[in-house]
């Protein structure tokens, strides 16, 4: 048999087990009373996902949901919750938009969410484990957020996964705005979970834009913590991801790691790799990074690129409270490029500085093959601090011709109908971004310079054998999606796709049809072969 055959056949083979799934239906205009059928829809999801099979989808028509909606059901094969036209069905409520506290298996696709004023609750997006004792071997689990657009909370988080929540997934979402009312809010924090991925996403704030008052009161985009005391927690995910437009505190960042100086590691297990930071605003921040009681910590192939700007560029490693001291910080194959020339500076003509590592609050680290670049200024130094550029053996010194993310950027703020860009979908947003400012130009010294790396870059697409430093592969391997990381497109990643099939993965969904089928399988076909 040949090898085309035999992958055809491998494909009919697959998709008997994979029958479609049934459809129900949900509008503004339906009737928790009715059959759940398109021309007798259901009134609410809630109702909707205590009524459907294992298995099923419950397309969401046009229009603005208000109130809670509350997640429920424990489903194996897991149910897709989707808005019917991408964006168009918007949920939105004072209060809490979306509570999970007792589901298992479900996916949120193609929201528009948002709080509309200060309603006293501190979540658009609540994901906490309420079956059981928090963190225990029964619990919330296999959550997923994809192809929305969440915003503008007023009063904390914008979406906080935590309380022992596990195998949550935060992919391809547009975030901004978050609260400032009883604390600084994030737009994701990960407390006291475990097995959480956040990656395709784009965070960004623009309070003016949304009518409010930038108060410079914000939290970090990303922080992982766990104030809630719980041991099972770590594998922690935040990759392929785009941050931009800062506006927050200045003692946060885009990504912050412990914050509440408690007697342990509060961030055990986190990988960030493959996101692109952009310093485009002038508000200041704490770092690019900032660590407070972490350990066993990769930060790999990032691209941080304008002048931020911040107290310091490159990382702040520092005890809280009671941390113990930070251990095993690894640092490899990013780009730090300030092509304003004020590397870790409030303002030009301030001091600048690399890091602030105070030495006796990190027990071990690694600073390897990373590229630094400052304009015609040295990279500082600091003879006081435990991290400097001379700690990396195989510093990269050189331009990487970034194009500098202006002040002005066009912000990919959603107005109903398309992005502020034009584009009408948020993928395209991403690309856009990450393309124009993402993306080293032709001869830039990040290429095949890597050291030790991931399989993939900030597009998905697969890194080849000699790979770029920083987030993105500018001449990537011209095989389109080597899931299982092995440098082949074969029966094996026909196999792994099948696993999300009629799922909405931006990086399986190669027909741009927010589903996966067959028809991704045959572009995956038409593709198949070696990445050397």
């Amino acid at each position: 048999m040949n090898s085309n055959l035999k992958y055809y056949v491998a494909t009919l083979f697959l998709m008997s087990f994979f029958a479609p799934a049934q459809d129900f239906f949900v509008a503004t205009t339906g009737n928790d009373g009715n059959p759940g059928t398109q021309a007798q829809p259901w009134a609410t999801i809630t109702h909707a996902l205590g009524n459907v099979p294992d298995g099923a989808t419950i397309q969401v028509m046009d229009g603005t949901y208000e109130g809670t909606v509350t997640l429920v059901g424990d489903f194996t094969q897991g149910v897709l919750v989707r808005a019917q036209n991408p964006l168009q069905a918007v949920l939105e409520n004072q209060g809490p938009v979306v509570v999970c506290t007792q589901a298992k298996g479900i996916t949120l696709q193609g929201f528009e969410m948002r709080q509309t004023t200060f309603g006293g609750d501190p979540f658009v997006v609540e994901i906490r484990d309420g079956i059981g004792e928090p963190g225990g071997t029964d619990a919330v689990e296999r959550i997923t957020l994809t192809g929305n657009v969440i915003h503008d909370s007023f009063s904390q988080d914008i979406v906080r996964i935590h309380g022992g929540a596990r195998e949550i997934a935060v992919r391809g979402n547009v975030f901004y705005n978050q609260g400032p009312q009883t604390q600084a809010g994030e737009h994701v924090e990960i407390n006291g979970a475990n097995d959480i991925s956040v990656s395709d996403n784009v965070f960004f704030n623009d309070f003016e834009g949304s009518g409010r008052v930038n108060t410079n009161s914000f939290g970090s985009f990303v922080i992982v913590k766990n104030s809630e005391q719980l041991s099972t927690v770590g594998d922690v995910d935040i990759r392929r991801n785009i941050f931009l437009n800062w506006q927050g505190f200045a003692e946060h960042s885009f990504i912050t790691l412990g914050d509440e100086g408690l007697a342990f590691h509060e961030a055990v297990g986190v990988t960030i790799e493959n996101n692109l930071m952009l310093g485009n605003a002038t508000h200041i921040m704490r770092s690019s990074f900032v660590i407070r009681g972490g350990s066993d910590i990769l930060i790999r192939n990032n691209t941080i690129s304008g002048d931020l700007p911040c107290l310091a560029y490159t990382v702040q490693m520092v005890r809280e409270g009671q941390n113990p001291v930070n251990d095993n910080v690894r640092f490899i194959n990013n780009i730090w490029s300030d092509q304003a020339g004020t590397f870790g500076s409030r303002s030009p003509g301030d001091n600048q500085d690399f890091s602030d590592t105070p030495v006796a609050d990190t027990n071990s680290f690694t600073l390897n093959n990373n590229l630094y670049f400052n304009d015609d200024n040295a990279i500082p130094f600091d003879q006081f601090e435990l991290i400097n550029m001379t700690d990396d053996a195989n510093a990269i010194e050189d331009d990487p011709l970034l194009m500098p993310p202006p002040e002005n950027i066009t912000l990919p703020r959603w107005n109903g109908s398309a992005f502020l860009s034009g584009a009408t979908s948020i993928r395209a947003e991403f690309e856009r971004l990450a393309t124009t400012y993402g993306t080293p130009g032709p001869g830039s010294a990040v290429i095949g310079a890597g050291a030790e790396g991931p399989g993939d870059d900030l597009f998905g697409n697969t890194r080849g054998s000699v790979a770029d430093v920083g987030a993105v592969e500018v001449n990537p391997c011209g095989a389109v999606i080597d899931l299982d990381g092995d440098n082949d497109l074969d029966l094996d990643d026909l196999y792994l796709m099948a696993s999300r099939w009629t799922s909405d993965d931006d990086l399986t969904d190669l027909d741009d049809d927010n589903r996966v089928t067959v028809l991704d399988m045959t572009e995956l076909e038409n593709h198949r072969g070696s990445c050397d």
